[in-house]
């Protein structure tokens, strides 16, 4: 059939890829493989005899009548209490709504409760940046936090760890300032910001048990590829592209913590009052009321990026080293043009860009017909992108920056 010029103007639909970004991170269902569906179950054909067959079949009937009378009841009574659990679901929607965004405009509860910070982070940063560091002085920051002297410790002391930066040790290393040599300048800004912000997300929740690991793969993703992307550009200090990268999305950080937190809070709240007014069905009824992906979604579509635009503001990192990220993170999170952002904030955005597609070409969520619009939003072609998605820029591999 010949095309019309209807057919021959069409364009590809433009979609919202942030959102749909949302979407992805908080349905559990976009992570599972093919052979996840294989239970293992398939016991093959029954092999009973005809005659068996033949006297059991009378009864058998008889059976599945009561048993469809059953079933239909059960169905009944389930279709029942869905319905209701739904309507328990519903009540409790503003007031976690409510709960979450009166949550996150504290600030200080974000970064000390939320995030879980470490007080220390910032000091760590400035040093690790500045033109008097010295690994006695960034050990003593590092010391002051058990778990991060345990954690940075323990990690050059693995053998495939050492391997990896091509550096073997005979002993066993025990002391902070030897650790921190045994990386350099340039792997020390690296990796004890990378340590410390990845402690910053809730890996495991029952409620959304991959959510955490989504999360931590976009931080990690865009400080990586916003790392390269400076380097290609001959940026003097490519390393800042890593950490800048990974605190661009703390805000969705935050909502998903929050989320969490509202939820059980607003819960708890009603299941008292229930119980203190002798409720027992209602009760009953809340206990079985999960949270709702929907909700997470809407919250994060509306509060993620102001959320992390105001968190970066809350630390003034304006007064630390490096000089001028705030205003790159201030920069990529606002909606000024792609033009108009300096070279790191450029880099953020198109790192972030990166971090996204390629989570959402694994899941199969979008087609390369969809991201032209999306890729020019950040000053990309499709072909810097595919540079991008070759790389996989997704694992940090330290050898790149262990001196």
């Amino acid at each position: 059939m010949p095309q019309t010029a209807s057919d021959k103007d069409e364009k590809p639909k433009e979609i919202d890829i942030n959102s749909r970004f949302y979407r992805y991170l908080i349905d559990m269902k976009y992570a599972l493989r093919e052979v996840d569906f294989d239970d293992g179950v398939n016991l093959g054909d029954d092999h009973a005899d005809d005659k068996e067959q033949k006297t059991g079949q009378q009864f058998e009937r008889v059976l599945l009548a009561v048993e469809e009378r059953r079933l239909r009841k059960v169905k009944m009574q389930e279709i029942a209490e869905s319905k209701t659990i739904e309507a328990m679901a519903k009540s409790l929607r503003p007031h976690i709504v409510e709960h979450v965004r009166s949550k996150v405009q504290d600030y200080d509860h974000a970064v000390n409760t939320l995030l879980h910070l470490p007080a220390n982070f910032l000091d760590l940063v400035d040093m690790v940046y500045s033109n008097s560091m010295t690994y006695s002085r960034v050990a003593g920051i590092v010391k002051l936090n058990h778990v991060n002297e345990r954690n940075l410790i323990n990690m050059v002391n693995r053998s495939d760890f050492q391997l990896q930066i091509g550096k073997p040790i005979s002993q066993r290393i025990k002391d902070a300032q030897i650790a921190i040599s045994l990386l350099g300048v340039a792997g020390t800004k690296a990796l004890l910001p990378v340590m410390m912000l990845k402690q910053t997300i809730k890996l495991r929740n029952e409620h959304f048990p991959l959510l955490g690991f989504k999360l931590w793969k976009l931080l990690l993703s865009n400080g990586l590829a916003s790392h390269y992307i400076l380097q290609q550009k001959g940026y003097v200090d490519p390393i800042e592209g890593l950490l800048a990268g990974m605190m661009l999305n703390l805000g969705s950080v935050c909502i998903y913590h929050q989320f969490i937190a509202s939820f059980e809070e607003v819960k708890k709240q009603f299941l008292v009052e229930f119980r203190r007014d002798n409720k027992k069905t209602q009760h009953d009824y809340l206990l079985k009321v999960d949270p709702e992906p929907a909700l997470l979604y809407q919250l994060m579509r509306e509060l993620a990026p102001k959320h992390s635009l105001k968190l970066i503001q809350h630390l003034e990192m304006h007064k630390q080293r490096p000089k001028g990220m705030s205003m790159s993170l201030e920069q990529a999170l606002s909606p000024c043009s792609i033009e108009q952002c300096s070279p790191l904030a450029r880099a953020l955005r198109q790192g972030n860009a990166y971090a996204q597609l390629e989570q959402l070409r694994h899941a199969k969520l979008i087609g390369k017909e969809n991201i032209g619009p999306f890729l020019g939003s950040v000053g990309m072609n499709k072909e810097g992108m595919t540079a991008l998605l070759k790389r996989n820029l997704t694992r940090l591999e330290l050898k790149h920056f262990v001196e």
